[in-house]
């Protein structure tokens, strides 16, 4: 629910990264029901460095002006 602040509405946004979702889903297989391989865990882990490596070279090409 938004508040009314003179008029106006204020809105927060918020943004998940891959990495981020991608432990959401790591932690959800480890609680759910069913039984979790751990190829499945192993395949996640490798996404996940897979990902972040790649992250890691855009925030270079960008350069450091680019990070908050």
């Amino acid at each position: 629910m938004a508040e009314s602040n003179g008029g106006s509405t204020q809105t927060t946004r918020v943004q998940l990264g891959c990495g981020t979702l991608i432990l959401i889903a790591l932690i959800v297989m480890m609680f759910s029901d069913r039984d979790v391989d751990q190829k499945d865990i192993d395949e996640l882990r490798d996404q996940l460095t897979r990902v972040e490596a790649k992250l890691d070279s855009l925030n270079a090409r960008l350069g450091p002006s680019a990070t908050p």
